[in-house]
């Protein structure tokens, strides 16, 4: 068994791997919201109203829109995005009031698009999507082993067709499919002609 020591040296070790990783993610969040900051005039954002804007001109509440969006996908906590929603923005209530409205209302009209479930109780938009994904997979899946089922039939059918050996004779439909156009094919041609070999009939 291993020994406490050996265990404490583990588990220190791991938390300076989530202390590092986390540091690695806030420098990235930091990054990326100060180059939107100093893009200038070289990378236009898109404003409230839909208007495409540099970052110095645009609203409190876009910019931590963008600051928001930044530190979810830099999965950072609450802490390093309050400090760089308060060194960008300032005060930022009204604007964060505005960025949680909107964002309800966009998450609202997602999910009027999504088919009803019959529950009582609104499903979690996440949850929802995550059904359909997984309803759309199976559909796929069924469709890729249809068309594999149809690739099979129809090389075996051809296959029968130019009296090639099947891969597949395993079932005796297709067995029986086989002895019957051969049987048909030696009907079409009659039966063969006798030779002659060295003037006698053979």
């Amino acid at each position: 068994m291993p020994l406490e020591s050996d265990v404490s040296a583990v588990r220190e070790n791991h938390r300076f791997d989530e202390a590092a990783l986390e540091r690695q993610r806030v420098e990235g969040f930091k990054a990326m919201v100060e180059d939107s900051k100093h893009s200038h005039d070289i990378r236009l954002f898109e404003e409230m109203d839909g208007d495409r804007l540099p970052w110095a001109e645009l609203s409190a509440t876009a910019k931590l829109g963008y600051i928001a969006r930044d530190a979810a996908l830099s999965d950072v906590g609450i802490e390093p995005f309050a400090e760089m929603v308060k060194d960008t923005i300032g005060d930022a209530v009204e604007a964060a009031l505005r960025v949680v409205l909107d964002g309800q209302k966009e998450l609202h009209a997602i999910a009027k698009l999504l088919p009803h479930d019959g529950r009582i109780e609104p499903t979690p938009l996440v949850e929802q999507v995550r059904e359909i994904l997984d309803y759309v997979s199976a559909l796929e899946e069924q469709e890729k082993e249809r068309l594999q089922g149809r690739e099979k039939l129809s090389e075996g059918i051809s296959n029968v067709l130019d009296g090639k050996p099947r891969r597949d004779q395993a079932t005796t439909g297709g067995q029986a499919f086989h002895d019957i156009v051969n049987r048909a094919g030696d009907s079409e041609r009659g039966t063969p002609e006798p030779t002659l070999t060295k003037g006698r009939k053979m």
